[in-house]
């Protein structure tokens, strides 16, 4: 049976909410009000206590001052200060003066040693030698006394004291005037702040000088709350004696003119009822009006909460109806839009409830519907997955733990094993890893590794084997345990992918660093090659020259100076293998013009019996290229397939054409990202080349040629040059058909750039100026020196850059013109050069080198030298370039 909780009704419920509605905020209204106003009442009376307070005062000072001032006046008197006057005649005009200041009761003239010299009154005498305020009078101020009583009079006087000075400022006398405070006591007693307030006046230490009881006089202000004599608070409320609680004020009151030695306090006080009684009357009447708000809002609540209630009963009533099944009944609308909304939702619900058997029947048939169609979709998303399943690239393989079988196998698996997934799938684990692997060429550890999976289910791991049926591949093969919702391992995941293309571009990766590194190298060998053949060179040439023509000895000499210069052209191509060198910049040029025309001087140097054909396409385009290295290029391929070729004969076939760049072409060779291209190709149709050669082919040094029939570099500098322009180098070859190499350098979409002519040098070489050379190399020193001097000129050799450089500073126009080799320890030679430019700004300067990765033929003039020159230097290229300088030079001189 359920509980019903105890229940309200919704009459009582609103009436309370009214109620307490009604209530708090008049409560809250009035609280505040009352607070409110009473501060705002007290703050008020505070104004106005200090405003009175102020009035008084102020007009106390007035009259301190006025008395004070005048004063001053008798003090200036002639008649009554000046020696010459007598007693008589300064008691006459003191009596006049106290008739005129009323305020005053007595008016007394003192000498300094305190005797009376003129006075309106005789009947009080006092020793002012002996009072501290006649010896500050003497010191020449105006002096003030406290109020206080003096023998023989009735009530409180102030007494003023002031210097009488002559002609020279000195003080001859004091003027003293007792005035009567009773003055200020009746301007005070006549203040009244309302009924029972009044105001007090007292002195620095707390006594009273001024209260409405007399009886109070000089008596100390005590009183029984915040008030004290140290003025810090200036406003607040006291108990006063026994007539209650006082508001009060406190002023300050102190005559700038009188000298008051302390200031006075003026303490406003009024009854703290009088001031809340206005107050008090107020709060009366609101609570008055609050009291019939209270039952003004009952009796509202009590109609509202009957007429709210009775639509509520009614449709409760209703409900009550449709529980127990009468579904023909209705709420009835009222007036109120609530209600008649909770109204028309019921009898919408009964008409739903009435419609629901249909409905529901509806529903049912197209739920099933639905899940017909759901059906469907499964097998569609299921033929999906499928579908992605077989497409994958990697061979998969799912092994059902329980059952120890190949649960599921991809379409990728047969493409791998050469086994149908259909043929997998159910078959026994052990006899599947089995047979796998006799594919892989080490069968007894796939076996062993495929069978541990099998004794420890929850490892995972990655291995990589050499796949050899039904093809050749590098397969990876990872492995991970497949779990459920509870982490146990239910089955096994082998996942196959072929790396087999991944490794051939990591193998392409490491030739291309093996080249770049072996062109590093033979850069340095390179650059002491030079060094080596310029003495060489240089004195080879130097004999030769002066041994008479047609002799034995200069026939042999000719013999090493051809050998020389075949080694510098070994070492110029050592240089574009190792893409330091360059023997000229880059344009867009046509690349057909110069393969016919290299093909011209081909043909006439080989043998008659091989055939050159060409298929040259004059509008295949143009590239971004060196045009010398593209001849070098073409004649290295042409040498080496006439070489293939020169013992039996045969046709080598040379085609250019501009080709779009397949992406199976491009999966190969990945460094054909654009998408044009021109091709050259050089093929022969000799024995061609084995793999294990072809795999060689480009590495530099490596011939298969007799000793001195190559250096092995032909093929290395075509890959350095062709590598050096973003293209491609590709061999095909088969061993009886031939070899065919294709050359691949990018289309250039700019301008073809018309052909540099080549400069023309100076002839003769010959001169008598003064010249400096500078090298690290003494053999090179030596041999320079010898050349140089043997055609006319003055040489001021050295062998360390930091000495030349001092030695030119100390006479820097003793010199025509500075060589210096590049490569030096301490100071280079562009670092040198810019030395001494600093030194004297005009020196011509020529750098040489027998290697340098920063310095070229291309870019010496950003280092602001003449000329650059590489070794090894012949001696007539070295001459003539130097008197070139020289000529130079002096016609920008004039």
């Amino acid at each position: 049976m359920i509980a019903v909780p105890k229940t309200r009704s919704i009459r009582s419920l609103v009436l309370r909410s009214l109620l307490i509605a009604g209530l708090l905020p008049l409560v809250a209204v009035s609280i505040f009000t009352y607070t409110f106003m009473r501060r705002a009442t007290v703050e008020s009376e505070y104004d106005k206590m200090e405003e009175v307070a102020r009035e008084v005062g102020r007009e106390i000072e007035s009259f301190m001052n006025r008395t004070a001032q005048d004063l001053r006046v008798i003090a200036s008197n002639p008649a009554v200060t000046s020696p010459a006057s007598n007693s008589a005649e300064r008691d006459r005009e003191l009596r006049e003066l106290h008739s005129f200041y009323n305020d005053l009761s007595d008016i007394t003239l003192y000498a300094r040693n305190g005797s009376v010299l003129a006075s309106t009154s005789h009947g009080y005498m006092e020793n002012l030698n002996r009072t501290e305020w006649f010896a500050n009078a003497e010191l020449g101020d105006l002096v003030a006394t406290p109020p206080r009583k003096i023998l023989g009079l009735k009530g409180l006087y102030i007494s003023f004291y002031y210097p009488v000075r002559d002609a020279t400022g000195r003080v001859t006398s004091v003027v003293t005037a007792q005035m009567p405070f009773s003055q200020l006591s009746n301007v005070l007693e006549q203040v009244r702040l309302g009924q029972r307030g009044f105001v007090v006046l007292v002195d620095f230490f707390g006594n009273i000088l001024s209260h409405p009881d007399q009886a109070r006089i000089l008596q100390k202000f005590e009183v029984c709350g915040d008030i004290d004599s140290s003025l810090l608070l200036t406003r607040g409320t006291t108990t006063l004696d026994k007539r209650g609680k006082f508001l009060f004020t406190k002023q300050a009151v102190n005559p700038t003119r009188a000298n008051l030695p302390r200031s006075w306090t003026l303490i406003s006080l009024k009854p703290y009822d009088e001031v809340l009684a206005l107050l008090n009357r107020q709060q009366l009447i609101q609570g008055g009006v609050a009291g019939f708000a209270l039952i003004l809002i009952y009796v509202l609540g009590v109609v509202f909460s009957r007429n709210l209630s009775r639509p509520i009963t009614e449709a409760a009533d209703v409900a009550e109806k449709v529980t127990s099944g009468d579904l023909a009944v209705e709420v009835p609308l009222t007036r109120t839009r609530e209600i008649q909304k909770l109204a028309i939702a019921f009898n919408d619900m009964v008409r739903e409830v009435r419609d629901h058997r249909t409905r529901l029947e509806t529903e049912v048939e197209q739920h099933t519907d639905k899940l017909a169609e759901s059906g469907d979709r499964l097998h569609r998303i299921r033929a999906y997955l499928e579908a992605a399943y077989d497409s994958m690239r990697e061979a998969l393989l799912i092994v059902d733990i329980t059952d120890g079988v190949v649960f599921a196998a991809n379409q990728r698996t047969s493409e791998f094993f050469g086994i149908g997934p259909h043929d997998l799938e159910g078959r026994d684990y052990t006899d599947i890893g089995t047979e796998l692997a006799q594919l892989f060429d080490s069968p007894d550890v796939f076996s062993e590794i495929w069978r541990r999976y099998e004794m420890h289910p929850g490892d995972s791991d990655t291995f990589e084997w050499e796949m050899v049926e039904p093809v050749s591949r590098v397969i990876s093969a990872f492995t991970a345990p497949v779990t459920d919702r509870d982490q146990h391992v239910v089955a096994r995941l082998w996942v196959f992918r072929d790396l087999t293309h991944q490794r051939a571009l990591e193998e392409e990766l490491r030739k291309v660093q093996k080249m770049q590194t072996i062109g590093t190298l033979a850069g340095g060998i390179a650059h002491d090659f030079n060094n080596l053949l310029t003495p060489i060179l240089g004195y080879t040439s130097l004999t030769l020259n002066a041994l008479p023509e047609g002799s034995r000895g200069r026939e042999e000499l000719k013999h090493v100076v051809k050998a020389a210069k075949r080694a510098k052209e070994v070492i110029r191509q050592i240089l574009l293998f190792s893409s330091q060198k360059t023997t000229g910049s880059r344009r867009n040029i046509s690349v057909h013009p110069i393969v016919e025309e290299t093909l011209k001087l081909i043909e006439r140097s080989i043998s008659p019996n091989i055939e050159i054909r060409q298929d040259i396409d004059e509008k295949c385009g143009h590239v971004f290229a060196n045009s010398a290295q593209l001849h070098q290029v073409i004649m290295n391929l042409c040498t080496n397939a006439y070489q293939a070729l020169r013992t039996g004969g045969g046709i080598i076939k040379v085609s250019l054409m501009s080709i779009d760049v397949s992406q199976s072409l491009r999966d190969k060779h990945p460094r054909l990202t654009n998408e044009r291209y021109i091709r050259l190709s050089v093929e022969d149709n000799g024995r061609g080349i084995d793999d294990v050669t072809i795999k060689r082919v480009l590495e530099p040094f490596f011939t298969t040629k007799a000793v001195g029939e190559g250096t092995g570099l032909g093929l290395a500098v075509v890959h350095g040059i062709v590598t050096n322009h973003d293209g491609e180098l590709v061999i095909e070859s088969e061993l009886g058909k031939g070899t065919v190499f294709h050359v691949y350098i990018p289309v250039s979409a700019a301008e073809v750039s018309d052909d540099v002519s080549a400069i023309e040098v100076g002839q003769g070489g010959r001169g008598s100026e003064s010249i400096m050379f500078v090298d690290d190399e003494d053999d090179v020193v030596a041999v320079v020196r010898s050349i140089l001097e043997s055609i006319g000129y003055t040489v001021t050799a050295l062998n360390d850059s930091c000495q030349a450089l001092d030695k030119f500073a100390l006479a820097p126009d003793s010199y025509d013109l500075v060589i210096s080799d590049q490569s030096m320890p301490r100071m280079t030679g562009t670092q040198l050069a810019k030395k001494m430019r600093e030194i004297r700004f005009d020196i011509p300067i020529i750098i040489v080198s027998g290697y340098n990765d920063s310095i070229s033929a291309e870019n010496f003039r950003d280092f602001a030298v003449n000329d650059y020159i590489e070794k090894p230097l012949d001696p007539d290229d070295f001459g003539n370039a130097i008197r070139t300088v020289l000529d130079e030079t002096a016609r920008e001189r004039g």
